[in-house]
């Protein structure tokens, strides 16, 4: 059972997360309900963990209905074939997890 998985994300989407412009996490795949972390590991030119999201369940198109977020129209009109999570609380980490440290500290290795 885990509670925590790491994502890859695009820099500019965890920006849109640190601002609140973006306040759900859209993924093409349904994850465990029994997650309720995401371990942001921001991609190129990052390539490293700075943040870690609580997040809520799994919502399909038409239960976010909230217009203020980045992509939730999208989302709630269908136009995103992925699922939704609630971000709740942002946490930046006191110093980066960088890529190539990842195996060596947490056992695994960056997601691609």
């Amino acid at each position: 059972m885990y509670t925590d998985i790491v994502l890859a994300i695009k820099p500019e989407f965890a920006k849109a997360i640190c601002t609140k412009k973006k306040n759900h996490e859209y993924q093409k795949y349904k994850i465990e309900p029994t997650v309720t972390r995401f371990w942001l590991y921001e991609t190129e030119p990052i390539n490293a963990i700075q943040y870690v999201i609580s997040i809520g369940s799994t919502k399909t198109p038409e239960q976010v209905q909230d217009s203020t977020g980045l992509e939730n129209d999208d989302f709630d009109k269908g136009l995103k074939e992925s699922y939704g999570y609630s971000i709740y609380r942002m946490w930046q980490l006191k110093e980066p997890l960088y890529g190539p440290l990842m195996k060596e500290l947490i056992g695994i290795s960056p997601p691609h």
